[in-house]
């Protein structure tokens, strides 16, 4: 027997013993009919079903779309790239037959990559539907394209990204496109599309189908994504948590928004920023990560200042009034222009100054790691923690106040609570009639617009903190209503006298 022959032989036997952990690796999983998921199977079956890889667990299989696949023999990316040049070629020549073909070639050939959807929805219901005149016409591909949204949802179950952006594009390009008024009729009326766009596997209550604002349509859905997320294994990846949650007390302030704008008020208009008011404190109590490693709640500003205020009186207890004598050490060190410039406002400092002021604090600071270092030796141990701790509340603090203002959180809280006031009610309404009757009635628009002026008024001394760029903005697009209205009644307006002139310096 030659060392040829002797060599296949060990290889034949290596080859036969690496059989039997490659099956037992790679079993594939029974299907067990009672529960109606997979079963047992070999080690990278199991590791599927528990991390939730397979196609099965992933959603929906498509025959059609993995017989697509296999046939592509591997350059199924190939065949991609060149359908995605199709696609815009037929997008250039209006040829909107084409186009829709392509994108169905598109989605079988990755049905899983959710890139692939998104895209092409908003593809489908941004641009390609503002290629017609007529808003029923652009309408019906604004939904074709929430419906392929839709669709590729039902391959990607467990992908949080679908019905978020499901929930943010019918919200917003319905509720805040040039034809919103056209589209929000029509969807509203539109009982069958409500239906089509029901989540395939959601538990929802008999109401989201009848549910006709697409605001609160729209918001449903970010429920739902939200419920994907903290409940169901859903994993955030292309937009940060503080985003994504946002996204519910928007919706909801928006629908309220919209009320008013189309003539709802009263209990209606009050239930609707009543919500908005929860919807954004339930913001406020969601725990946040942060860059830093810690978590934190946009509503707990308060409580963290109060944390820091108790973790430096622990600091200056181990050793009282020394870091105000370093401070005056310090300062006594300081040159007589360097003392002029911290003395100086920072509006009125030049050049020159701000460099001194700015040079002059670096020298005069008292950081809390150098009152800790200077305590007694039998306090020191302890002392030397109490600046680590600081240190976190203050970037605790630095968090939250940054995600409060970003996102506007203390307006909101209160632009909520002032429009359910009574006064902010009526005259809201008052603002309605005023403009609708400007054209016909001006002596009856001249009337509620002053009443709506007075009682705007009173709302906002009671908010003081109301009275911002976005309130004048409102109010001085009333005021231009109001001027014209004085023109028909050859009246001049009294700028001098005029109720809110305070907000017409805002604008």
């Amino acid at each position: 027997m030659n060392r040829s022959f002797q060599r296949k032989l060990v290889y034949l036997a290596l080859i036969a013993a690496l059989l039997v952990p490659v099956a037992l690796l790679g079993r594939p999983a029974a299907f067990d009919p009672e529960s109606l998921q997979d079963a047992g199977g070999g080690k990278l079956a199991e590791l599927r079903t528990q991390y939730k890889l397979g196609q099965a667990q992933l959603g929906k299989i498509d025959p059609t779309s993995s017989a697509v696949r296999y046939v592509s023999l591997g350059l199924h990316g190939v065949a991609v790239c060149v359908l995605q040049q199709q696609a815009a070629e037929y997008f250039k020549q209006e040829d909107w037959i084409g186009f829709s073909a392509a994108l169905n070639q598109l989605t079988y050939l990755q049905p899983y990559y959710v890139k692939v959807w998104t895209f092409q929805s908003w593809n489908v219901s941004y641009n390609l539907s503002s290629q017609w005149d007529d808003f029923r016409e652009k309408y019906y591909w604004v939904i074709r394209g929430f419906k392929l949204l839709h669709q590729g949802m039902q391959f990607n179950e467990l992908e949080p990204g679908f019905p978020y952006d499901l929930g943010w594009h019918m919200s917003h390009k319905l509720g805040q496109s040039d034809e919103r008024r056209e589209y929000r009729r029509l969807f509203a009326a539109d009982k069958q599309t409500r239906r089509e766009l029901l989540p395939i596997s959601a538990e929802f209550d008999d109401a989201w189908a009848d549910e006709r604002d697409s605001w609160l349509y729209g918001k449903r859905y970010l429920r739902y994504a939200q419920e994907m997320v903290d409940h169901r294994g859903g994993v955030l990846r292309s937009v940060s948590p503080e985003n994504f949650h946002l996204q519910i007390p928007i919706a909801q302030t928006k629908y309220a928004e919209a009320l008013e704008a189309e003539g709802v008020f009263g209990e209606k208009a009050r239930s609707a920023w009543r919500q908005a008011a929860a919807d954004w404190t339930e913001l406020g109590r969601r725990e946040f990560p942060s860059e830093h490693g810690f978590f934190y709640r946009i509503e707990d500003l308060d409580r963290a200042q109060d944390d820091l205020d108790a973790a430096l009186k622990r600091l200056e207890a181990f050793a009282p009034g020394l870091r105000d004598r370093l401070l005056e050490e310090k300062q006594a060190k300081l040159t007589d222009e360097e003392r002029r410039a911290l003395a100086l406002d920072s509006a009125d400092r030049s050049v020159n100054e701000a460099r001194l002021a700015y040079e002059a604090g670096q020298k005069a600071q008292v950081t809390d790691f150098v009152v800790a270092d200077i305590v007694t030796a039998a306090d020191l141990t302890n002392a030397r923690a109490a600046p680590d701790e600081i240190a976190r509340r203050r970037l605790t603090i630095g968090e939250i106040q940054n995600a409060r203002k970003i996102y506007n959180y203390q307006y909101w809280q209160d632009r909520c609570a002032m429009e359910q006031q009574d006064d902010a009610l009526a005259a809201r309404e008052l603002f309605y009639k005023g403009v609708r009757d400007a054209a016909d009635n001006p002596w009856r628009a001249r009337t509620a617009l002053e009443d709506a002026f007075r009682k705007w008024r009173g709302v906002l001394d009671k908010y003081p903190g109301m009275r911002d760029d976005q309130t004048a903005y409102e109010v001085q697009q009333y005021v231009e209503v109001y001027r014209d209205v004085l023109k028909q009644l050859d009246e001049p307006f009294d700028e001098k006298s005029f109720v809110l002139r305070e907000l017409l310096k805002l604008e």
